[in-house]
């Protein structure tokens, strides 16, 4: 297909969504907001079905990502007395990969010239009871560039 494709320069900044308060009139089908920091090996169609079909406002990719602390972790009772003591324990999160399917009813929520960053964003439409979900891949499919170790683990992978 052919896309089109707006820039928006701010003169001030305004967070990961502020800006789209200047094109609200030209939205009006769901669209993607996708920090610059990132790159995914995601596909776009699937994502899109999933956001459609389960009627959401807003979608948000998320990586499973899981931490192995080199310690063990020591957790106390409320005299602060030891509890239990982890060797080494794992912990499994779902991360925000910076990449957003958005309905164009978001836009409702947004000001001309004032920030906002997409949690803020999240924080207003879950308090108008709206439905926001996940869409989750493998971290395997995620690299957050604006990290220098992860960057220069995707470089010299890639080589």
């Amino acid at each position: 297909k052919p896309y089109k494709i707006n820039y928006i320069e701010e003169k001030k900044s305004l967070g990961t969504v502020g800006s789209l308060a200047f094109v609200k009139k030209k939205i009006t089908s769901d669209f993607f907001v996708s920090n610059c920091d990132t790159i995914l090996k995601i596909n776009l169609n699937d994502f899109y079905d999933y956001h459609k079909k389960s009627n959401f406002l807003i979608t948000i990719v998320v990586a499973t990502k899981n931490f192995k602390l080199p310690y063990g972790s020591c957790e106390l009772d409320k005299k602060g007395n030891l509890k239990q003591i982890t060797e080494k324990p794992n912990s499994n999160y779902l991360v925000n990969a910076g990449l957003y399917l958005m309905s164009p009813k978001v836009i409702k929520f947004l000001k001309k010239n004032s920030p906002m960053d997409m949690d803020q964003l999240i924080k207003i439409a879950k308090s108008k009871k709206q439905k926001i979900g996940v869409y989750p891949i493998s971290e395997k499919n995620w690299y957050d560039v604006g990290e220098w170790s992860e960057y220069n683990k995707l470089i010299f992978n890639q080589q």
